[in-house]
């Protein structure tokens, strides 16, 4: 955002300028999908870290692309050859020590995949945590409650328990393995945690009190947020509607015209007509504090 930020205000370019503000618009009404949940999240990670490791060894073919914006641009597009310092060589020396004196080896090897490998790792290790709470709840995964054998499925469940004991009972495991006894045909035919927790409490609601522990699991997994956006898009609001400097507004006036913000599109489909005869109704000003 501050790059498309930066170009839109310093860029001489109108072009640049106006691609640059649409790209900036289109980011801030950016959403992330409802639907989308710690599994898929990981998966999608996955495939992100294997189409970079996979871009890593096509430097060829990312360089000609270069290229061609470079000429469409009129900008040059060969590297700059340095004078090369001359170091005096041992015998012990390797070839893993000889300079690069190319200057296309060079941008290839310390500047490519440096910065290719720097982005990979990064993704590797912040989302470690991600990986290891979708990992906790592997027992509730569809394949596995499709292929898993009745120990594995015991096993993986009792680990569940273990770790949410404040949450979860000792229950779980054997309401697991009768959730897939009853339903495994039809378990078999969802693809994510979404589809099955909408399987067990709205089209089967009938059994739900036998597997409350199954429909507790269900819940958790589902409430845990792949991102911390919609609390970040709430802050900026709140920076938005208060400043601390002018304002002397209480805090939970505050953060109801943030809520009001934030669910504008809710907020526009209310009838303020009915909203003021309720309030009148309820004779706020009256009430006790």
């Amino acid at each position: 955002m501050k790059a498309l930020s930066k170009i839109g205000l310093t860029s001489h370019k109108k072009e640049e300028r106006d691609e640059a503000a649409s790209l900036k618009r289109l980011m801030e009404k950016f959403s992330f999908s409802h639907e989308t949940d710690l599994s898929i999240a990981v998966q999608l990670l996955d495939c992100a870290i294997a189409d970079l490791s996979a871009y890593r060894e096509h430097f060829e073919e990312s360089k000609q692309a270069a290229q061609g914006l470079s000429e469409k641009w009129g900008v040059s597009k060969a590297f700059e050859n340095t004078r090369a310092r001359k170091v005096k060589a041992h015998f012990d020396q390797l070839s893993q020590d000889e300079r690069l004196a190319d200057a296309d080896s060079y941008f290839r090897v310390h500047v490519f995949n440096t910065c290719l490998d720097i982005v990979i790792s990064q993704l590797t290790q912040r989302f470690t945590g991600l990986r290891s709470t979708a990992e906790r709840f592997k027992a509730i995964q569809p394949m596995t409650l499709c292929t898993a054998t009745d120990d594995e499925l015991f096993r993986q469940a009792s680990k569940l328990v273990d770790i949410y004991r404040d949450d979860i009972t000792e229950d779980f495991p054997i309401q697991l393995l009768s959730f897939r006894a009853c339903l495994k045909q039809r378990i078999s035919q969802v693809k994510t945690v979404r589809e099955l927790a909408k399987m067990l409490l709205i089209e089967n609601s009938c059994i739900t009190a036998s597997l409350g522990e199954v429909c507790t699991v269900l819940m958790l997994f589902l409430t845990i947020p792949v991102t911390v956006a919609s609390s970040e898009r709430s802050f900026s609001k709140l920076k938005l509607i208060k400043s601390y400097l002018r304002s002397s507004m209480g805090q939970s006036r505050l953060f109801g015209l943030a809520i009001l913000s934030i669910e504008n599109a809710r907020a526009r489909q209310q009838d303020v007509q009915d909203l003021i005869e309720e309030f009148a109704q309820s004779k706020a000003r009256k009430l006790h504090l």
